[in-house]
């Protein structure tokens, strides 16, 4: 699991290489390198369960998604899906088609130069959460955007699985006390470094 640290709403943040092994999904935007590299999330708290958070993967793409947008508007379909945004003078697109579930845990703010790069700044918050909302009860009732999107009723699954296991294993640490390793008070002990 990642050293994850409490992030700001409306930050852009990373998602730990750690929770891409868990749930093994194909089309999730997993991240390029190692470490925290790309892509960027913009993430929500689940309404219900406190422990969930969905993230919207942002893409650089622009010509890509425009083309996209108007295509899907010269149809008179639906584009709710991806939503232009600006983050520091940069276009970036929301891909809330391709949004999943994970858990805070498993995610770590954005830095550039030791700021966090934030949303708020350019961006109408509520208009993003409320787009968010509204695609994940559609992803909720099985809705397909497109071929390519994660199985997010799945990743539900193997993050719920996950709490249990971790549940399990600390529930069996409670109950055989012997099992737990014995911290040693070092800080009266005269041959330290021995």
């Amino acid at each position: 699991m990642s050293d994850s640290s409490d992030f700001e709403f409306g930050s852009l943040v990373f998602v730990a290489d750690d929770f891409f092994e868990l749930v093994n999904d194909p089309f999730l935007k997993t991240n390029k390198g190692t470490g925290h590299s790309r892509p960027h999330y913009f993430a929500i708290q689940d309404k219900f369960e406190s422990d969930i958070f969905w993230v919207v993967p942002l893409s650089s793409k622009i010509q890509k998604f425009d083309r996209i947008v108007d295509r899907k508007i010269q149809a008179n379909r639906p584009h709710d899906g991806l939503k232009k945004v600006k983050i520091r003078n940069r276009e970036g697109y929301l891909l809330f088609q391709d949004m999943f579930p994970t858990k805070k845990e498993y995610l770590t703010e954005y830095k550039q130069s030791g700021k966090t790069v934030q949303l708020k700044e350019n961006n109408d918050l509520n208009e993003l959460t409320k787009q968010a909302y509204a695609v994940v009860g559609l992803l909720m009732k099985g809705v397909k955007f497109n071929k390519t999107q994660p199985n997010v009723k799945r990743i539900l699954e193997k993050l719920s699985e996950d709490n249990k296991i971790q549940k399990e294993l600390s529930q069996f640490m409670n109950d055989n006390p012997e099992l737990k390793p014995e911290r040693v008070d070092r800080s009266n002990n005269k041959n330290r470094g021995l």
